[in-house]
Parts: C-alpha cells; structure tokens; sequence
C-alpha cells in the first residue's frame, strides 16, 4: 500500500485502550505479503467493502505518548473504504469520516474478519486492524533525527525482500557502485553491503552511521536512490496487473461479483503513491468492460483526498 518505508499516522484503528497502534500512533510502513489482499464485504449501502492488506510497522510512537524508547515492529492489517460507486459525490467526504469514526466499535471476531485475518497474516488473535495514512505534517529530517527514528526508517526498508535485492544490485557490482555521485557515498555502499549479508551484525553498521553526520546524510542519500529503483518496478507490477484485469472479457464487472471485488481492490491498492494510481485510473476510464468507471475514479481520488485531509488533523492533536 505504501512505497518503500514510509512514515505514518493511524487516523482509526481496533486497539483504542492500553499499549499499541491506537489513533495517533507513529511509524515507519512497509509491505508485508505485498501480493496478499482481501476484499472485506459491508453491509451498508453507502461503502462496497473495504480493501484489506497485511502491513508491517515500525512504531516509534504509540497514540499521543512521546517518542517510544526503543521502536517497535507490529504486522497488522490496514483497510481502506471503498464508496459505493452510485452514491452521490457530495457525500462522499462524510461517509469516509463515519467509516473512520465507527471502525473501533465494528465486531472484528465476526467470521468474516477471522476469516480475513488468517488469509492476510495467517492468525487470528492479537491482529490490529488500523486506518494508516502518509504523514509529513510531523516534521523529521532523516539527516537529523533521532537515533531511534533512523533505525526504524532504515530496518523498515530493509526489511523488504525486493528493496534488499536492490541496494544488493547495486553496492555489490564494481561497475553500479562506482558510478555512484562521490567516494564517500561508495564507501557508505561497500559497508551496507556487509550488513545485507549479515543482518545480525545491523546494529554495529547503524552505530557506525550515527557517529557523523556525514555518514548519516549518505546513507540516507544512498537509500533514496534505491527508492527510485523500487518505485519503477512497483509501477511496473501494477501496469501488468491491471491491463490484465481490464483487458479480460471473460470477467463479469456487476454489482457484488468477485471480479468487481476484486478489481476494486487493486484500483485501491497503493492509492497513496501518485505515479501508481494516476495511471490505474487512466486506464480505467478507457475500459469498456467496467460500468461507473467514472463515478469509481471520482470516489478513489475523493477517499484519498480526505484520508489525508483527516491525517493531518489527527497530527495536530
């Protein structure tokens, strides 16, 4: 749902009491099971359901508390409402704050979330579900922030298969590596490399980068590099996907049907990341197998607007 490691904020979530990703909540998202996504049916005339998918945090901060001591990593499942296409715009805005505010109080032993949690993380007890939005209203400079903040940004990205193999293809070839902008930044490179061969050994490289502030900002210069790797190949995997869908004439796009679940979903999915859902709603406006294509993209583009709109209120707090 997110690109790469990003940092966020819950704006609702199941956990509202004690120790945990309550509303307010702060950490850096990656993927978990980036494949893996469920479509979560409501009865409500106003949402369809909702797109369901397993997600791993690194929470730095729990609900409104200050910056925890050490941060910690939570797999959980995000959701995002998906507005029942016929609905009339206008009311869209305030259908996402109902779902938002309502969402705690929703019976998550039903069996159809039991059922939602054991396909998405493979277990049922002890799974948050959260609403989980971008956040740059918290102001952090990866460059100088804390100790505890830079870890759980630089492990969270690590910590994805496909990110992993793109830092490797690059510091573990002569000929990438050297082009890399100066002497420094490869030196920074040829020591991460030794990390990724060994993650037991994480701790010493992060202590290693926290000693200067030049070390820092090279790291983080050499991760944002490969950012831009990983961002392309996301793209790349949606473009397949979706023309897949769009193009099959076999599916059946009706009200309920789990064709229509299921490309709902996908047009939902990484709805944050402009490049991805841009280009998904594009070619969704020149499908001719999908009715309320326009009133779908009018309604994707509306969800985030406000979720975000919603994120920086709950930041302020």
């Amino acid at each position: 749902m997110f690109e790469n490691s990003t940092k966020v904020i819950v704006i609702s979530s199941s956990h509202t009491k004690g120790m945990g990703p309550r509303i307010g909540s702060i950490g850096y998202a990656a993927p978990f099971a980036s494949n893996n996504r469920a479509f979560v049916p409501q009865k409500s005339q106003f949402i369809n359901g909702l797109s369901a998918y397993p997600l791993k945090v690194a929470f730095i901060r729990y609900g409104y508390e200050k910056e925890r001591p050490r941060y910690e990593i939570k797999k959980l499942i995000g959701v995002i409402p998906i507005i029942h296409e016929l609905r009339n715009n206008s009311e869209s805005e305030k259908i996402i704050r109902t779902f938002i505010e309502k969402l705690p109080r929703s019976n998550f032993d039903s069996h159809t979330w039991l059922k939602t949690k054991l396909h998405l993380l493979g277990k049922t007890d002890n799974v948050n579900v959260c609403v989980i939005v971008p956040t740059d209203k918290i102001n952090s400079d990866l460059r100088t922030c804390s100790a505890l903040e830079l870890r759980a940004w630089f492990e969270s990205f690590t910590s994805q298969a496909y990110a992993k193999t793109a830092i490797f293809r690059i510091v573990s070839n002569n000929s990438y590596i050297g082009k890399l902008p100066d002497k420094d930044i490869i030196y920074i490179g040829k020591n991460i490399k030794y990390y990724l061969q060994d993650p037991q050994d994480g701790g010493r490289f992060i202590d290693y980068v926290l000693k200067s502030a030049k070390k820092r900002k090279d790291l983080v210069k050499l991760i944002q590099m490969t950012k831009a790797v990983c961002s392309s190949e996301i793209l790349t995997d949606h473009i397949e996907e979706i023309s897949r869908l769009l193009m099959r004439n076999d599916c059946l796009y009706r009200k309920g049907a789990d064709d229509t679940n299921r490309l709902l979903c996908k047009l939902v999915d990484h709805i944050f990341i402009d490049t991805v859902v841009n280009w998904k709603l594009t070619v969704l406006g020149k499908s001719k197998v999908v009715q309320n294509k326009g009133s779908i993209a009018v309604k994707i583009r509306k969800t985030k607007e406000v979720l975000k709109s919603i994120a920086d209120e709950v930041s302020k707090k």
